[in-house]
């Protein structure tokens, strides 16, 4: 039988896997480079991630340095405002007792001269 027959040779059969070796390599070795590229990729993204991570934690430790001073600020006012209602009611009690002296002041003036 010959090639025209449909016989394959070993020659022909060695030559044919040389070739499938040739194209299944390159194959490989396009897949290696896209892999690669993947890899240096996700190592990129993996980078951005840690850099935002960080950025979150110093934005969260901000936020509640913040809270607590506002917290701090609000108990403050409170204070302030208990502390003036107070004086206020103090201001009231004490109002009818000036209004006494300053009335003994005006006959005591008034008296004497």
């Amino acid at each position: 039988m010959s090639e025209e027959e449909g016989t394959i040779t070993p020659e022909l059969q060695a030559h044919q896997l040389e070739e499938r070796l040739a194209e299944e390599t390159d194959r490989l070795e396009k897949l290696y480079v896209a892999y690669k590229k993947v890899e240096d990729e996700l190592a990129e993204k993996n980078a951005i991630i840690e850099v935002l991570e960080k950025e979150a934690i110093d934005k969260e430790i901000d936020k509640e340095g913040l809270e607590s001073l506002l917290s701090e600020k609000e108990a403050r006012i409170h204070e302030v405002e208990i502390e003036g209602a107070k004086t206020g009611k103090r201001v009231e009690h004490l109002e009818p007792e000036l209004e006494k002296m300053e009335e003994l002041y005006t006959r005591e003036k008034a008296r004497l001269g």
